[in-house]
Formats: C-alpha cells, sequence, structure tokens
C-alpha cells in the first residue's frame, strides 16, 4: 500500500520540479570543493553525502538540513550513517537475530536511539507543515501522513566518477556538457539532463562496478531449481549478491574494465533484463532509481563544468568495509 503511495511522487512531472532544488544543492557542492582547494588533501565523500541527504529532504520533505539552526539535521545526518553499521553488526551475529538478547546488547540500546532521531526528524517537519498548512486554511488528515510515507531508504550514495574515467571518457563528457551548455554557467535542467547521454552511460558503469547496495535479500514466493539444488518457496531467505553479479565475465567481457558503452541502447538490448540490478529489480525494485539518476547527473555535471578532475589512485587500491551501503575504508 506504503509503495503505491509513494510511486506517484517520482512521476516524470513530479520530477522535473525537483530539477531547480538538485541544481541548487549541486551548486553549493561546486563551492565547498572550492573552499577545499587550498588544503593538501580532502576527503569529498563527506561533502557529496551532505549532498544527497541535502537533496532528498528538501525534495520529499521541504526541510534544508544546512539551514537547520537546532542541529537536528547533523544528529539525522549522523544517525543514518550510524544505522547501517549497526544493522550489519547485527546481520553478522546469527546469535543477535532475536530481539530479546540483541535489544540487552550496548548495539541493541544505541540502535533504539538513533531510529528515534531518524523516525523523529521527519516527524517534526511533518508536524511543522500541517501546521502550516491548517493556518492558511486547509486541514490535514493525521492519519493520513506519516514519515514512512514520506521518507524512502537512503540506497545510493554520489558515485565517485575521477576514480575510474580514463582521459579519454572524461573528456567525452566534458565535451557533451559543452555542446548542451556551452560557454554558459546556467543552471540545468530537465531537457539538459535528458541530453546528457554518454554521462548516463558513465554513472551505469560506475554503479555496475560499484552498486550502492552491494547485496540485497528476497523471500522466495514459488519453489525453484538452481544448479540442480531445490529451493524451496515459503521462509525461504535468498541473498542476491549485486557486486559480484555486475562482475561476472560471461556477463560483462572484461569485468574489472570501465567501459561506459556497455550501456549504449544496441549492447542493452542483447543483455539480460537482471544481468544489471543496481536498484534492484521486479516488483521491489527502487522507486527513486529515475530520481537518482537525476541527482547525480546534476551533481556530476556541476562538478564537470567547473572543474579538471584527476585521479589520484586506482580501483585496485580500493578497501571495503561492510555495510548496508557500499563503502571503501582506503582511501
Amino acid at each position: 500500500m506504503r509503495r503505491k503511495i509513494l510511486t506517484p511522487a517520482f512521476h516524470f512531472n513530479i520530477l522535473r520540479h525537483f530539477t531547480a532544488i538538485l541544481e541548487e544543492n549541486s551548486s553549493r557542492l561546486v563551492t565547498k570543493l572550492e573552499d577545499e582547494l587550498n588544503h593538501e588533501r580532502s576527503d569529498v565523500i563527506p561533502l557529496m553525502s551532505d549532498t544527497t541527504l541535502n537533496s532528498i529532504c528538501e525534495t520529499s520533505m521541504g526541510a534544508k538540513l544546512d539551514e537547520d539552526s537546532s542541529g537536528a539535521g547533523k544528529l539525522y545526518k549522523s544517525a543514518i550513517h550510524e544505522i547501517g553499521k549497526l544493522i550489519i553488526h547485527r546481520i553478522a551475529r546469527s546469535w543477535l537475530a532475536f530481539d530479546t538478547i540483541f535489544n540487552l546488547t550496548k548495539e541493541g540500546r544505541r540502535q533504539k536511539e538513533v531510529l528515534n532521531v531518524i523516525h523523529n526528524f521527519p516527524k517534526r517537519i511533518i508536524e511543522d507543515r500541517r501546521m502550516f498548512i491548517e493556518k492558511h486554511g486547509f486541514k490535514v488528515p493525521t492519519d493520513d501522513l506519516d514519515e514512512e510515507d514520506v521518507v524512502g531508504p537512503i540506497k545510493r550514495r554520489m558515485a565517485m566518477l575521477d576514480l575510474l574515467l580514463s582521459a579519454e571518457k572524461r573528456d567525452k563528457v566534458v565535451e557533451e556538457l559543452c555542446e548542451i551548455f556551452g560557454q554558459s554557467s546556467r543552471p540545468g535542467s530537465m531537457q539538459d539532463m535528458s541530453q546528457m547521454k554518454y554521462l548516463e552511460c558513465c554513472i551505469k558503469e560506475t554503479l555496475r562496478l560499484y552498486p550502492p547496495v552491494p547485496f540485497i535479500s528476497r523471500y522466495i514466493t514459488d519453489t525453484v531449481t538452481l544448479s540442480g539444488h531445490v529451493i524451496p518457496r515459503g521462509k525461504t531467505l535468498c541473498h542476491i549478491h549485486i557486486f559480484d553479479l555486475h562482475r561476472r565475465a560471461d556477463l560483462y567481457p572484461e569485468p574489472l574494465v570501465f567501459n561506459p558503452e556497455r550501456f549504449t541502447a544496441g549492447n542493452c538490448a542483447s543483455r539480460h533484463p537482471y544481468a544489471y540490478i543496481p536498484f534492484s529489480g521486479g516488483p521491489r525494485n527502487c522507486i527513486g532509481q529515475r530520481f537518482a539518476m537525476l541527482e547525480m547527473k546534476s551533481a556530476v555535471s556541476a562538478v564537470l563544468r567547473r572543474y579538471r578532475l584527476l585521479p589520484v589512485t586506482t580501483p585496485d587500491q580500493l578497501q571495503f568495509s561492510a555495510d548496508l551501503v557500499l563503502r571503501t575504508t582506503h582511501p
């Protein structure tokens, strides 16, 4: 039911109205990056994570976290980051699957505190909006609006294309942006985003190599046979490792090579539809994937229009950590 309520919020015509907000946050990102130029070394991941979260909160709740003087926005950002680590801690320890045991642990108590922060922040925003609307003559039923109907799970963070793009690929993206914008510094529009064909291929290839959610789980609804093994329906939980799937050589020749041309229309047509699932697939896929693509196009194009990016490390140097979303411990 909630999925049916949320899906219309990501309709193309609705997303069109979000473009200005995304462009404003992308412009702020460019400004923040400029402030980092005087530093010998900076970690840009927090800046990009903040941009993503700011865009999601402003478009879905009308809340500008950077302008929140109460400090609740900062706590909310921290809680979103921490909850993933707590969940992974529990998943990795089978004996903590039982609530009665987990709730007695330090991590169980901390998870309750973190969830309170995550739930209370949107509740406050929703209540402020409700009071504003009622003050101006509109009655909002309290039973029809719940924070879970407004805020979906955050499933992605911004891809760092500078680690992946060769000079040739990067310059091709810049050339595409020059054809769209020329020498203008104007913000992008929905029409501009639709013309960023090669940038979209680059983003899709980045998500293939580094899917934001490395694995998902699904209950088996029909008995199936895989590699001669019968998997019964019912309470059987199947884990789908997207990270490994996207690096299968039989699906993607030279799978570790960054090759955006894999996602041209011709190459996609010959590929199995479930060979590429950075946003999951089927009836439980991510309903916000069009929003995510729009957000990434906005941010990456804004940065590339202002700066020339050069890699400081190589993909083989990346060390990943266990988390709900794909993160690196180094660099």
